[in-house]
């Protein structure tokens, strides 16, 4: 997996447990993956769910103990559509739905990004909420192209090759994999958005914005912040 389990990513699971013990119904998981936060959710004894645009992903997770317990569409995961058990003839309403990672940025669309939030509003359950999780893009532009060392370890270096269209707040590039066996890529495209265009996009779809920190740990969200966690829940009419 590219993101270990790692200390942020068991505050991640606590942050998003304690909100789904607030309000019945699902935990749903836009971007699911191979289940990295999914299963020890799911261990806990929370109805997970998931949609991911890869079988080969959702392959992975099929594969690893307790995946059986989790419910999984391969899809758009734009759609918003809550994975049906096979005793229900209609998916409940949900707890929480989050995407992580900066995965919403990987809906390449403005008006996709808008329209997914307001298909997030509609599966909500009463008093649930969305949750995204994304790096806060810089007020001044990077290179348009750049070639960055994401890690390096003894039998492993991960490069990251990135083109930038600050115009269209585009981002494509690879995640390069080198080992003695040999090279793994990863191809990626995003399209960011800021905190005030997602507040937005929100605000549109019914949403409004609760509480937002700087990580997955609580720390109050600045100015300076690389990151934000963004808890959104429904306008009260």
């Amino acid at each position: 997996d590219w993101y270990p389990f790692d200390a942020a990513a068991e505050a991640t699971v606590a942050v998003i447990a304690e909100r789904a013990r607030r309000v019945a119904g699902p935990i749903l998981e836009l971007g699911i993956g191979t289940g990295r936060l999914a299963l020890p959710l799911a261990r806990q004894g929370f109805d997970v769910r998931g949609i991911d645009a890869s079988a080969a992903m959702t392959a992975r997770l099929a594969a690893k103990p307790g995946a059986d317990a989790i419910a999984v569409t391969v899809g758009d995961m734009a759609a918003v559509e809550v994975p049906r058990r096979p005793d229900e003839p209609v998916a409940p309403a949900c707890s929480v739905v989050f995407c992580a990672s900066n995965t919403f940025f990987g809906i390449l669309e403005p008006g996709a990004q808008a329209a997914c939030l307001g298909r997030c509003r509609a599966v909500l359950a009463p008093g649930g909420c969305v949750i995204v999780a994304a790096f806060v893009p810089p007020e001044v532009p990077l290179a348009d192209a750049d070639v960055t060392i994401r890690s390096m370890s003894v039998d492993e270096v991960v490069l990251s090759v990135a083109r930038r269209d600050p115009v269209r707040q585009r981002i494509e590039g690879h995640y390069i994999s080198l080992t003695d066996a040999g090279t793994r890529l990863r191809p990626y495209a995003i399209r960011y958005a800021t905190v005030a265009e997602l507040d937005d996009a929100a605000a549109d779809a019914g949403l409004t914005l609760v509480e937002r920190w700087a990580d997955w740990s609580g720390t109050p969200f600045h100015d300076e912040a690389a990151d934000h966690v963004s808890v959104y829940g429904v306008v009260e009419a």
